[in-house]
Order: C-alpha cells, then structure tokens, then sequence
C-alpha cells in the first residue's frame, strides 16, 4: 500500500479541520457506498499541496467553460474551497497523489493562487475510483447528458457493473440508466446537440425512436419543437428522410419548369407576341412557402415597349 508523503499534508492553521456534512442524498449515499465511508459525518480532512496532486483519467467531464472557471476561482478566492476534493495516493508516483474527483476546483484553486486544497485521501482501486469519480460529478449536475451517459458506460465496461448496480450506485432508476446509455447510439450530429446544449436529454430520448434522428434533429431545431412535440412526432413518423426531401425537391421543380413553359406559350398567343418578333421566355422560382418570382425576358427597347402595350391592355 502507498503511504501519502505527510511533507505534502499542510500545518496549516485550517489543517485537519473538522467538517460536518449535510444529510446525505441519494448520489451521497451511493458515493458513500462507493468508498467505504462508515465512519459517520465528522471528518477531519487535510490540506494537501496542489503541486502534489496529478489529475487522474477518471474525469467524465469533457467541457470546462473558462468562464465558469474564472467564476469558481473569483470565490475561492473569497470565500475558500467549501467542499474538499477526493484524491487517492498516486499508484506509480511515491509521495503524491491522483485525484479522482474535483478537477474544476482543483483548476479554479490553482486559478486563484491557493498553495493546497483540502482533499478526502482514500485508498482506492481503479474501478472504484472511475465509479466514485461519475458519482461526484453527477451529484454535482457538472454532466452534459453525453459525458453521463460515456460515464456510465464505462462503468458498466471497466467496473463490470450490472445496471442495476449502476442504478443503485449513482442513485437513479434503471430506466434512467437504460435510457443515458442509448444516447450514445444516436449519430454524431444529435449527440454533439447533447453536448453543447442544443437540445435536452428528453429531446435525445425521443429521437432515438426515429428512423433518421439526425434529419429529425434539422426539423426539431428548425420548429423550435419542445419534447412533448419531439415525442409526439417521433411517434407519428412525421420526420421525412432527407433522400425523400431531395425527391420532392426535384419533382417540384420539374414542375416548376413545365409550368413556365406553357406560360410562355399561352403569353406568346394571347398577347400576340409573335408579331413583333418577340418569343416569350418564363422562369418560375418557388421562394419556400411563401411565393415565389415570375420572370419575362426581352431582347431589345423595342421589344420591351410592345411587350408592356400588350400587358397594358
């Protein structure tokens, strides 16, 4: 077993500070499950030096917003870290340490110029560090639906974890399990709308109902629907295919072309065009839904004037 390096645990005054936790929540309890921690709701955490610390592979979260991270510094720098960082003693490095949970405050402390961070130090194997790791973040709400749901997953790969006992472990439903982990069969265009925001998890879920979601996600963003219209939607099948969109778009404008050329023909004898000379040549362009543009071309000013004197009539 790994001994901490005591050189790196902080006298300082706030060392060994006793801390006294909230009740527990769901995710509270499973994390406690996680770790082992019976020994109640006292615990006296150390200070540990931040050039002590190495960030592990065990973060689920992939998008820090430099913002928020300036945020969380401006009030450690005001008010200190409120609530301490889990960390395990480094297993290939002597004397320091890898952390496991806690990245933004570990970033945003460093941000601040603090020297260490209080830190939870538990001896930890690698399953249950990656477990406890998504349990912390996910007791936060610090996940983008996909960053859950590729954290789950590799609990279920890495830790061998039923869903069952991922459900237990996290604090929510199975069907809530089930359902993260089938975001991440959604094509690439939906799941980086996950990510960024675009849309929520329950538009995501309803999507996975659709035959093409990443064209269903076009019409989704384009109507502004909210879930219950995604579902409704989704339901009905009401989401064309983009091959069906180019179809329609190819016959329309087939039409479009026979259209303008029997106009032609009908302007060239009901006005009489034919005697000056003049050929009528239509163009129609359908303009979305709306209208659209009826086009006459001439050739010359005299050709113009008679074509206005006929249209005059």
């Amino acid at each position: 077993m790994t001994k901490a390096n005591p050189a790196a645990l902080s006298h300082a005054p706030n060392a060994n500070r006793p801390v006294t936790s909230a009740p527990p929540s769901r995710l509270g309890r499973g994390l406690s499950m996680l770790l082992g921690d019976n020994s109640g709701n006292k615990h006296h955490i150390p200070d540990i030096a931040l050039e002590k610390i190495i960030p592990g592979p065990f973060q689920p979260r992939k998008i820090m917003a430099e913002g928020e991270l300036q945020k969380l510094s401006d009030s450690i720098k005001e008010n200190g870290v409120l609530q301490p960082v889990l960390a395990r003693p480094h297993p290939e490095k002597a004397g320091f340490f890898q952390l496991i949970a806690g990245e933004r405050r570990f970033r945003a402390s460093q941000k601040a110029g603090l020297k260490t961070i209080p830190a939870h130090i538990r001896q930890m194997g690698e399953k249950e560090a990656l477990a406890a790791a998504l349990v912390e973040n996910l007791q936060r709400s610090n996940l983008n639906p996909i960053e859950e749901a590729e954290g789950l997953e590799r609990m279920r790969e890495t830790c061998k974890m039923s869903q069952a006992q991922i459900a237990q472990a996290v604090g929510k439903s199975r069907s809530r399990i089930a359902n993260n982990l089938r975001l991440l069969s959604l094509p690439e265009a939906v799941k980086q709308a996950l990510r960024d925001g675009t849309i929520s998890q329950g538009h995501g879920v309803a999507l996975l109902g659709c035959t093409r979601p990443d064209a269903a996600l076009k019409q989704v963003l384009s109507l502004h629907l909210n879930v219950r219209q995604t579902e409704e939607l989704a339901a009905k099948g009401n989401f064309p295919s983009e091959t069906k969109k180019l179809e329609n778009t190819s016959i329309r404008q087939a039409d479009l072309k026979q259209r303008a050329a029997k106009l032609a023909n009908s302007l060239e004898k009901g006005l009489g065009l034919d005697r000056f000379g003049l050929k009528a040549s239509v163009q129609l362009k359908q303009e979305g839904s709306k209208g659209g543009t009826l086009k006459l071309s001439w050739k010359n000013q005299e050709q113009l004037d008679a074509l206005l004197k006929q249209l005059g009539k």
